[in-house]
């Protein structure tokens, strides 16, 4: 039996940690990492449909910028595993997102990329209050939670099925 890999589900408005094992160990004073986040459907993302989202990682955990923008930043350095918090705005689309990480030495000329191997999922976040679905009360976020587990998750107007329910 083939076991299937988990999905990365994460919610609009709330910081997520992802580890990166590095070839070395990473260097603030040296590194420098950028994200770039794409809708993993759409042929041609683009900036001004907000489909592709570049972010450059700051370096205090502290500083993930204002409620509507995306945010990363350096979280721990543990030898050559760099853990870094990254925050979608609570206006994120609620789709399917690709993520590629391209990383430099500052005052090189060489850079790598890597493309993570599967897309994530972004999903409404009834708990954040600068999301258009928060709600107010533990029962009506779990109302909400429920129903939308009970009628799998479907994005773009119903077209497609994207998430697995167990």
């Amino acid at each position: 039996m083939k076991r299937e890999v988990p999905k990365l589900v994460i919610r609009r408005g709330q910081p997520f940690r992802l580890q990166l094992h590095c070839n070395r160990p990473y260097n603030i004073e040296k590194d420098a990492l950028s994200l770039v986040f794409a809708v993993a459907d759409v042929e041609k993302p683009s900036f001004g449909h907000g489909t592709l989202i570049a972010v450059m990682l700051k370096n205090k955990s502290t500083d993930l910028g204002r409620s509507y923008e995306w945010g990363a930043s350096v979280n721990a350095i543990n030898g050559d595993i760099l853990e870094i918090l990254i925050k979608p705005p609570a206006t994120a689309l609620v789709t399917q997102w690709k993520l590629d990480i391209d990383s430099k030495i500052l005052n090189g000329t060489v850079s790598k990329s890597y493309s993570l191997p599967s897309p994530f999922y972004c999903l409404f976040n009834p708990w954040c209050r600068e999301d258009q679905v928060y709600l107010e009360g533990e029962s009506k976020r779990m109302f909400f939670m429920n129903f939308s587990i009970k009628n799998c998750i479907n994005f773009a107007q119903m077209k497609k099925l994207v998430m697995n329910t167990f």
